[in-house]
């Protein structure tokens, strides 16, 4: 068979001559069928799913489809660019937006974290206020406790008074009547 003979250095269908494709042999935008329908099938192999093993490889080796031409290399070439220019901006896209949850996450945090350091703050405010409260509350007992005492002071001190002139008194009064 021909493709049994092919040593792979040569593409298939390069046996043909310069000029162009022999009538014995199929040119290089030709199908398996074509070849086969020249050659047909010489090696008489055929595996189990019916088709000749030379006739599997002259389909691996051959092309698969004919030449393009320079407006359809063209096409395809600025189809292919279009699909990656959307790509491009599908991806520059999500990228913006994941920019953008990003930073409203980020955003979210910081206000979040505002709002704890506000918090903590104002906790601190209160207990300072609370312990100013306190201090005063203590001192405005100390002055009454202060208070307290002197006026007890102050009543011992009368009391101590009114019993020395009392004394006096009766004293005064012993003498006037014994004497």
């Amino acid at each position: 068979a021909y493709m049994a003979t092919n040593t792979g250095a040569e593409p298939a269908g390069a046996a043909a001559s310069e000029d162009g494709p022999s009538a014995d042999t199929p040119d290089e935008h030709s199908s398996p069928g074509a070849y086969m329908a020249v050659f047909g099938d010489e090696a008489g192999n055929s595996d189990e799913s019916g088709a000749s093993v030379p006739n599997r490889k002259l389909m691996l080796l051959s092309p698969r489809s004919r030449k393009r031409t320079p407006q359809e290399t063209q096409s395809a070439s600025n189809a292919k660019q279009e699909r990656a220019e959307r790509l491009r901006e599908l991806q520059k896209e999500e990228q913006l937006a994941r920019m953008a949850r990003a930073k409203e996450t980020r955003q979210i945090a910081r206000s979040i974290q505002e709002g704890r350091i506000e918090a903590i703050l104002n906790k601190f405010e209160e207990k300072i206020a609370r312990s100013e409260q306190l201090r005063l509350a203590h001192l405005s007992s100390v002055v009454q406790r202060a208070s307290d005492e002197t006026r007890k002071v102050a009543e011992v001190a009368f009391i101590n008074q009114l019993l020395e002139e009392d004394k006096k008194l009766s004293l005064l009064q012993k003498l006037k009547d014994g004497g």
